[in-house]
């Protein structure tokens, strides 16, 4: 084992261009090398001041760190919060997605005055807080970073436990406070799992469709989530790059709706690209859902189609006001260009992994599991 990483395979050389074989019997002494994919990254909070104790969070590869309560110092002094260096100007952003080893520093400023406490609560059972602050009364509070529960969005934060009055930032506070997070539930769509019969796609060279279109992330398997793009489920649909062609799903909601919160999981296989709602439609129940521009940067075949890969994967919260209706739903995703990239490739488009969607209702349907046969 090696903290933050995962072992991939036994390689025959250092370098890992070459796969140890297994097959032969081994007649002289034979070195053979570990495969290592980084998987996590640790964050390192230093308080920055004398006799502080640092401490430590490990985060998976792409994802962020919650922000830990502010550390507490004897004397006239008020957390001014967390910096990558001491000489930035703005703090570290909770929402940065971390891809490497990282230390922040704790900035302090002497004050004089009364202090207030704003505590935010994560509102589920057995969770207790998530995060506590004092500032300077008559100010306005700070909004942390979002809180995580796994299998849940967080959906901001409430003045009351039950969630029905919205807490301003904006707001300037004379007392202390108490806030409290609201969760949706997340449900988790396969685009792979979705009908593909008929769907006709193109790549860079030549026409494909069908299961045809559904691409295996690094050998991965049901359940896991460790290949090369961080597939949720292992697979992904690419090759979609044929003007009209949509990707759907049919869903069930136990009732209806007007705040589920769509988010999708997507990425590029070739050159960076940008997607709106008039080049890639979401459609919900026939309705074009508005949704802001989407930017897939750092493309593995940037310039050079012959490079293989593809970019990790990441997650592009759609619209936060969906309306579901009771029973079946049809959400489609629609490539809406007829963008020339060259080869046979008729328009751009997305690789997609998967479709969340966030809601208080109880969500159902029918995966086509049988689209993975013969691809594990």
């Amino acid at each position: 084992k090696r903290k933050n990483y995962e072992f991939i395979r036994w390689n025959a050389d250092a370098a890992g261009t070459e796969k140890a074989d297994f097959e032969y019997a081994i007649t002289v002494d034979t070195t053979f090398y570990a495969g290592w994919n980084k998987v996590a990254s640790t964050v390192t909070f230093n308080p920055n001041y004398d006799g502080a104790v640092t401490f430590e969070q490990d985060v998976k590869i792409g994802d962020t760190i919650s922000q830990p309560s502010n550390p507490e110092r004897e004397g006239n002094w008020l957390f001014d919060g967390w910096y990558k260096n001491i000489s930035d100007t703005s703090p570290f952003s909770f929402e940065t997605a971390i891809n490497e080893e990282l230390t922040l520093y704790g900035k302090w400023t002497e004050f004089s005055g009364s202090l207030v406490t704003v505590t935010y609560n994560y509102n589920y059972e057995g969770a207790g807080k998530y995060y506590e602050t004092k500032m300077q009364e008559n100010r306005r509070p700070e909004k942390p970073g979002d809180p995580k529960r796994e299998g849940y969005f967080f959906d901001g934060w409430f003045e009351d436990a039950a969630c029905t009055k919205s807490f301003s930032f904006n707001n300037r506070l004379s007392e202390s406070k108490q806030l409290y997070a609201r969760w949706l539930k997340t449900y988790t769509f396969e685009a792979e799992y979705t009908d593909l019969n008929g769907k006709n796609g193109a790549g860079y060279s030549g026409e494909t469709g069908g299961t045809d279109l559904i691409c295996n992330d690094r050998n991965g398997k049901p359940g896991q989530s460790t290949g090369q793009a961080g597939a949720s489920n292992g697979f992904y649909l690419a090759s979609l790059y044929q003007e009209n062609l949509s990707i759907d799903f049919v869903i069930n909601s136990s009732v209806a709706v007007e705040d589920a919160v769509i988010e999708l999981r997507l990425s590029v296989e070739y050159f960076d690209k940008t997607f709106t709602p008039d080049l890639f439609k979401v459609e919900v129940n026939g309705q074009a859902v508005a949704y802001p521009t989407i930017e897939l940067k750092d493309a593995v075949a940037e310039s050079d189609v012959s490079q293989k890969g593809i970019r990790p994967f990441t997650n592009h919260v759609i619209n936060a006001s969906v309306k579901l209706v009771e029973g079946r739903n049809v959400i489609k995703l629609v490539v809406t260009n007829d963008i020339d990239r060259g080869g046979t490739m008729a328009a751009d488009a997305p690789a997609i992994d998967c479709m969340y969607i966030h809601t208080d209702a109880e969500l159902t349907w029918t995966p086509k599991t049988e689209n993975l046969n013969g691809k594990l």
